[in-house]
Protein backbone atom coordinates (compact mmCIF):
# COMPACT_ATOMS: atom_id res chain seq x y z
CA UNK A 1 0.00 0.00 0.00
CA UNK A 2 1.20 3.55 -0.54
CA UNK A 3 2.97 4.59 -3.17
CA UNK A 4 6.49 5.19 -4.19
CA UNK A 5 8.36 6.44 -7.25
CA UNK A 6 11.27 7.89 -9.16
CA UNK A 7 11.69 11.29 -11.42
CA UNK A 8 13.31 11.01 -14.16
CA UNK A 9 14.46 13.03 -16.91
CA UNK A 10 14.08 11.95 -20.85
CA UNK A 11 16.80 12.26 -23.24
CA UNK A 12 16.40 15.31 -24.73
CA UNK A 13 13.97 16.19 -27.45
CA UNK A 14 11.95 12.98 -25.91
CA UNK A 15 8.25 14.19 -25.49
CA UNK A 16 7.18 12.33 -21.86
CA UNK A 17 3.92 11.76 -23.44
CA UNK A 18 4.69 10.20 -26.22
CA UNK A 19 6.90 8.05 -24.69
CA UNK A 20 4.03 7.01 -22.38
CA UNK A 21 1.85 6.50 -25.50
CA UNK A 22 4.20 3.62 -26.67
CA UNK A 23 5.63 2.26 -23.39
CA UNK A 24 1.16 1.60 -22.47
CA UNK A 25 1.63 -0.84 -25.41
CA UNK A 26 4.09 -2.63 -24.37
CA UNK A 27 2.26 -3.38 -20.79
CA UNK A 28 5.02 -0.27 -19.04
CA UNK A 29 3.55 2.68 -17.52
CA UNK A 30 4.75 5.72 -16.61
CA UNK A 31 3.02 9.14 -15.74
CA UNK A 32 4.48 11.87 -17.99
CA UNK A 33 5.34 15.16 -15.71
CA UNK A 34 3.99 17.95 -17.67
CA UNK A 35 0.66 18.18 -15.17
CA UNK A 36 3.14 18.80 -12.29
CA UNK A 37 4.73 21.73 -14.11
CA UNK A 38 2.78 25.42 -14.37
CA UNK A 39 3.43 27.76 -17.12
CA UNK A 40 2.03 28.06 -20.15
CA UNK A 41 4.42 25.46 -21.75
CA UNK A 42 5.29 22.79 -19.29
CA UNK A 43 8.26 20.80 -19.26
CA UNK A 44 7.52 17.60 -21.27
CA UNK A 45 10.93 15.40 -20.37
CA UNK A 46 10.23 14.97 -17.20
CA UNK A 47 8.37 11.54 -16.12
CA UNK A 48 7.27 9.51 -12.97
CA UNK A 49 8.03 5.72 -12.39
CA UNK A 50 6.11 4.06 -9.69
CA UNK A 51 7.32 0.92 -8.49
CA UNK A 52 6.28 -0.13 -5.08
CA UNK A 53 2.62 -2.27 -6.31
CA UNK A 54 5.09 -4.19 -9.40
CA UNK A 55 6.31 -7.63 -8.38
CA UNK A 56 10.14 -6.71 -8.15
CA UNK A 57 10.81 -10.07 -10.60
CA UNK A 58 9.11 -7.67 -13.14
CA UNK A 59 11.17 -4.62 -12.52
CA UNK A 60 14.26 -5.60 -14.90
CA UNK A 61 11.85 -5.93 -18.10
CA UNK A 62 9.73 -2.66 -17.33
CA UNK A 63 13.09 -1.52 -17.46
CA UNK A 64 14.43 -2.48 -20.66
CA UNK A 65 11.06 -2.07 -22.12
CA UNK A 66 11.75 1.51 -21.01
CA UNK A 67 15.08 2.20 -22.28
CA UNK A 68 13.94 0.44 -25.80
CA UNK A 69 11.30 2.59 -26.40
CA UNK A 70 13.58 5.67 -25.39
CA UNK A 71 16.15 4.34 -28.19
CA UNK A 72 13.41 4.38 -30.66
CA UNK A 73 13.36 7.81 -30.74
CA UNK A 74 16.85 7.70 -31.78
CA UNK A 75 18.81 9.35 -28.93
CA UNK A 76 20.40 6.51 -27.36
CA UNK A 77 21.88 2.69 -28.55
CA UNK A 78 20.21 -0.48 -26.89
Amino acid sequence: HGGSSFWLSAPKGIDTGELAQNLRRSGVLIEPGHTFFAGPEPDRSHYRLAYSSIPSARIPEGIRLIQKATAEFGHIQP
